[in-house]
C-alpha cells in the first residue's frame, strides 16, 4: 500500500510537468498588440530626444537593424492613420498609450486612456489649466528579418533552414500623442545611424538557430553619445537568462531524520528554452552534515554525500520573480558517502514539485532505502546563490 501512494505521488509530481503546457491559454488581445511584450525585449534601445521626448527600439534578434523598414515612414503612417481621432486625442489632461499594429495589410489600432491620480492644475495667462505630468506612448509594432533562421521539418520529415519573421515595436514617449507631427522627418534614422556602428559587429552572432542575446543601450541624441554602459565598450550579455549551462550553488537546510542538516550543492545545470518554459536537467554533488555529541560531550561531525540528478521545469510566465511560484520538478539523489548511521546503506531521495523565487526554494522530499524500504518524509529550503 505504501509503495502505492508513492507511486501516485509521484505521477502527480511528473504530471505538473508534462501538462502545464495545456493549460493558461494566451490572451487574444494581448497577443496581437503586445508583440513584442513591452520592456522584456531581447534588444531595447533607448534615445533621448529635445523637449522630453524618447524614442524606444525593442526587438527580439539584433541583425534585425540591418534589415529595418524605414521606420520614420511606419511613424509618418501611424501618424496619418490617427489623424480621424485628433479630437479623441487632443491634450486634455489624459494619459494615453495608443498601440498601431503594421504587420499586415489590415492596421489595428488600440488607444488606452488613463486619468491622472490627482487633479493637478497650472495657471496660465491668469487662467487656471489642468496640468499634465505624466507622459503619452505611442507604439508602433512592425514586422523583419534577420539573419537567425529556424530548422523546420516538412510534411515528409524533411528538415531545412527557413528565414523567420520577427516582431519589432518603436515605442514614441511624448507629452502628447499629437506630438507626433512634430517629430523632425528623420529623426528615426538618425537614431538607427548612431547605434549601428555600436552594435554591427554582433550581426554574426545571428544564424541558425541562434538563441536570442541581451542587448541594452541608451543614447543622448543631442550629443550623439552613448551614455549607458557609461564610459565603457559596448559589451552584451549572455541570452537573457538562457544560458545553455550555467553553475548550481546553493546552501541549504533540510529537515530529514528528526535533525535540522546545514547542506551545501554545487555543479551543473544544462538548459533548454522556449517560449513557454525553460527546462533545465541539473547533476549536483549536495553534502549534508550532521552533529551529534559523543558520551564526553564532543562534538562528531557526520558528513554524508549524495550525487543528484533534477530535472526543473520554469514557467516564463511568471514575470515577479520574488514570489513563490510552484514549478514542474523531479529529484532523484543516490548517497556516495556515508558517515555514521543516519542513512542506510543504498540510500535514495526523491524530490516532487517544489515552491520557488528567484533565490528561494523549498522541495519536499522523500528519503528511503533499496526499493523503497526505510520510508521517511524531507523538506528541503534551498538558497541559491
Amino acid at each position: 500500500m505504501k509503495k502505492t501512494i508513492l507511486f501516485f505521488l509521484l505521477l502527480a509530481g511528473t504530471g505538473d510537468v508534462l501538462h502545464a503546457q495545456s493549460i493558461d491559454l494566451p490572451n487574444q488581445t494581448e497577443s496581437l498588440f503586445d508583440n513584442p511584450p513591452p520592456g522584456k525585449s531581447n534588444a531595447q534601445f533607448t534615445f533621448y530626444l529635445s523637449n522630453r521626448k524618447r524614442v524606444m527600439l525593442e526587438f527580439g534578434y539584433i541583425s534585425q537593424t540591418e534589415r529595418f523598414p524605414d521606420l520614420d515612414s511606419l511613424v509618418r503612417i501611424a501618424s496619418r492613420m490617427l489623424l480621424p481621432l485628433k479630437d479623441s486625442l487632443k491634450a486634455d489632461g489624459m494619459v494615453r498609450r495608443v498601440d498601431v499594429v503594421l504587420t499586415n495589410a489590415v492596421p489595428k489600432i488600440r488607444i488606452i486612456s488613463h486619468p491622472e491620480f490627482s487633479n493637478t492644475y497650472t495657471v496660465k495667462d491668469n487662467e487656471l489649466m489642468q496640468l499634465k505630468v505624466n507622459q503619452d506612448t505611442v507604439r508602433i509594432i512592425g514586422i523583419s528579418n534577420s539573419r537567425v533562421m529556424w530548422t523546420v521539418i516538412d510534411v515528409n520529415g524533411k528538415k531545412s533552414l527557413k528565414e523567420m519573421s520577427s516582431s519589432f515595436a518603436i515605442t514614441l514617449i511624448l507629452n502628447n500623442v499629437e506630438d507626433m507631427g512634430t517629430l523632425e522627418p528623420d529623426a528615426l534614422a538618425k537614431c538607427l545611424a548612431t547605434l549601428n556602428p555600436k552594435i554591427e559587429r554582433f550581426y554574426k552572432r545571428d544564424g541558425p538557430n541562434s538563441p536570442p542575446y541581451s542587448y541594452r543601450a541608451g543614447f543622448n541624441m543631442a550629443s550623439g553619445k552613448m551614455f549607458s554602459p557609461f564610459n565603457v565598450s559596448y559589451i552584451p550579455s549572455s541570452p537573457t537568462g538562457q544560458e545553455p549551462f550555467s553553475g548550481v550553488v546553493g546552501f541549504s537546510m533540510v529537515a530529514v531524520r528528526g535533525s535540522i542538516v546545514p547542506s551545501m550543492q554545487a555543479g551543473v545545470s544544462f538548459n533548454r528554452h522556449n517560449n513557454y518554459f525553460t527546462n533545465s536537467f541539473r547533476f549536483y554533488l549536495e553534502g549534508q552534515y550532521f552533529f551529534s555529541r559523543d558520551a564526553a560531550n564532543k562534538l562528531i561531525t557526520d558528513p554524508n554525500t549524495f550525487a543528484v540528478f533534477q530535472f526543473m521545469q520554469s514557467s516564463k510566465r511568471n514575470t515577479n520573480n520574488n514570489a513563490l511560484t510552484f514549478e514542474g520538478n523531479i529529484t532523484l539523489g543516490y548517497l556516495i558517502r556515508r558517515t555514521g548511521e543516519w542513512y542506510e546503506p543504498n540510500t535514495f531521495k526523491l524530490g516532487l514539485p517544489l515552491l520557488k523565487n528567484r533565490h528561494l526554494s523549498i522541495e519536499p522530499q522523500l528519503v528511503f532505502s533499496g526499493f523503497f524500504k526505510h520510508v521517511t518524509p524531507s523538506i528541503k529550503v534551498t538558497f541559491n546563490f
